[in-house]
């Protein structure tokens, strides 16, 4: 009798510690149900995980798309992310093939190769461009300018201009104006890669609405003109941060000698030559590349009056159409 007492109590205690034991293996996610996109995720071949990404982005962000989880540490957070394993991607609610997806959406051809970026010719002009101008006002009549090619009506520039008008005065405030316009998401902006970090910072945690996807970071001076040239050619007018920071002019044109502009208004603290807003205007390659960037001056006065300046050199600043 008590052998087989035994035998019971014996069974019964690894019965116990077998199911304690199973129990314990099981990963939060077997003990709640999934949610859709962790279910398609696995349905389609994928496992599910974490990574840093941008703080825009959220869960499952679709990865087939280059620069979501490409920020700095400082600028990411921990995500759930769909691992689809070599050659695969997960393009926001399934794993795909990597290659079909880009064919889809037009970056390359049937033989898998890439598609080939467009020449850009030596010399190009948008053809009439709109003009503003306001002395002072550099910045937000720049915005204005991209406004109305973009299609800000004549009757709603006001409107907009006293928008820009009601902030601290300076370039942040120009994307007061996007933003009461309805295109805040369609801004574009570049910027040397040795970029001020305050200046990124602020910009990607105040004003752009997905960081991520709207800053190009350029790694040289000559990488950043035909970057601009690549927009001119393809009529997108695009505003330059030139004067060694302290100016925005728009650029309508460009040729082996010039880069043709639409100046905004005056920048007081410029030597301007002779005539130059009669020619309204354009300003000679060589001169153009050696104020298309900040001075320490422009850097050490930004940061003792607490304004918040552009990011960094070779600034660029475009709406995409």
């Amino acid at each position: 009798m008590k052998k087989i007492f035994l035998i019971i109590t014996i069974i019964v205690l690894a019965g116990t510690a077998f199911w304690f034991f199973k129990s314990q293996d099981k990963t939060p996610e077997d003990s709640r149900k999934l949610t859709d996109k962790e279910q398609t995720c696995l349905d389609s071949g994928g496992t599910v995980g974490v990574a840093l990404c941008c703080e825009s982005t959220g869960d499952f962000t679709d990865d087939c798309a280059i620069g979501a989880c490409g920020c700095a540490p400082e600028y990411s957070h921990r995500v759930k992310v769909c691992d689809c394993g070599e050659g695969r991607c997960f393009d926001g609610t399934k794993c795909v093939d990597f290659e079909e997806h880009l064919k889809e959406r037009g970056m390359l051809n049937e033989s898998g190769q890439s598609e080939e970026e467009p020449e850009i010719p030596s010399s190009y002009r948008i053809e009439n461009p709109p003009y503003y101008r306001e002395d002072g006002f550099c910045w937000g009549a720049s915005a204005i300018i991209l406004m109305i090619d973009y299609g800000l009506k004549e009757e709603k520039v006001d409107g907009i201009r006293t928008v820009m008008k009601s902030g601290h005065g300076g370039t942040p405030d120009m994307f007061m104006g996007f933003a009461a316009f309805g295109v805040i998401d369609k801004v574009r902006i570049a910027y040397s890669k040795d970029y001020l970090e305050d200046f990124a910072d602020f910009y990607n945690r105040q004003i752009l609405v997905k960081p991520e996807e709207q800053t190009i970071l350029l790694d040289s001076q000559t990488e950043a003109l035909n970057y601009l040239k690549g927009l001119i050619s393809s009529d997108v007018l695009a505003i330059a941060d030139v004067h060694y920071g302290n100016h925005f002019v728009v650029v309508t044109g460009y040729d082996e000698s010039y880069i043709y502009i639409n100046d905004p208004g005056r920048d007081d603290g410029y030597e301007y030559e002779r005539g130059y807003y009669e020619e309204q205007s354009k300003i000679s390659v060589g001169q153009f590349l050696k104020e298309w960037g900040i001075s320490k001056q422009y850097k050490t006065l930004s940061e003792k009056e607490g304004a918040i300046g552009f990011p960094g050199d070779y600034g660029l600043i475009w709406l995409e159409k």
